[in-house]
């Protein structure tokens, strides 16, 4: 803490979508955020980053609200500690978590490029963090933003991938470009009015051709995981994106 005064202190990710209650952190929270205030005062503590506000997924086995998680890490906290948590930025991640069932097929699921799910979400979070004077206006920082699956289709059963999903089909380049394109358009257009500071593309590489089991085959900018890794398709759209190129 001495090396980095005024450093933003990104505590703890996705509880809802983890089964993690409130009640089984709010103290290990309370604790932390009171250590790191007393060491640096100026230092910025986030909120818990929950997974998504009013939406959790469709067609998937469901996981707590992040409304729901949110609002009662808040009041849970002022019950128990008889004031607000000490939080200077509000965390979320927001992905459109669309999965093929209930009569849902996997062309119209795939790729999970639902910006309109994303932008609700955002407005939603927002309208909350202001429903009160102490937290009016505070900003919001996207800790991840991105997709689930970027492939045309997906298979079960493929040897060694247990219970997790096998991407099939090409992988929609195109589409997941105009996705990003459309959201990243929208937050310049509208972080200023929303205060929101701060967004961060998951992830920089991961190896979307094969089975995984937890964040699925959805966007990689790079082609490797090494110094020698190139550029892929998406990662040269986003590297031009960010330094202005159109």
């Amino acid at each position: 803490i001495s090396q980095e005064p005024g450093a933003v202190w990104y505590v703890l990710g996705e509880p809802n979508a983890q089964g993690t209650s409130v009640q089984d952190v709010l103290v290990a929270l309370h604790d932390t955020y009171a250590a790191i205030k007393a060491a640096d005062p100026t230092a910025l503590i986030t909120s818990p980053s929950i997974l998504n506000f009013s939406f959790n997924c469709i067609n998937c086995g469901g996981y707590a609200y992040g409304a729901t998680w949110i609002t009662n890490f808040f009041f849970d906290y002022i019950d128990l500690f008889g004031v607000e948590p000490p939080i200077d930025i509000w965390a979320i991640d927001v992905f459109p978590i669309v999965w093929p069932g209930g009569g849902l097929s996997q062309d119209e699921a795939f790729p999970t490029v639902r910006d309109d799910i994303v932008v609700k979400q955002l407005v939603e979070f927002r309208e909350w963090v202001d429903s009160r004077p102490s937290t009016r206006g505070k900003p919001i920082w996207i800790t991840e933003f991105g997709l689930h699956w970027g492939f045309q289709g997906w298979e079960y059963g493929v040897e060694g991938c247990g219970n997790a999903p096998s991407p099939t089909g090409e992988y929609l380049t195109d589409e997941v470009i105009a996705y990003l394109e459309r959201t990243y358009t929208w937050l310049e257009e509208n972080s200023e009015e929303l205060n929101i500071e701060r967004w961060f593309t998951f992830s920089s590489y991961r190896n979307v051709g094969v089975c995984q089991g937890d964040s699925g085959s959805g966007l990689s900018f790079l082609d490797g995981p090494g110094s020698t890794a190139e550029f892929t398709e998406v990662g040269t759209f986003y590297n031009n994106w960010i330094r202005g190129i159109r």
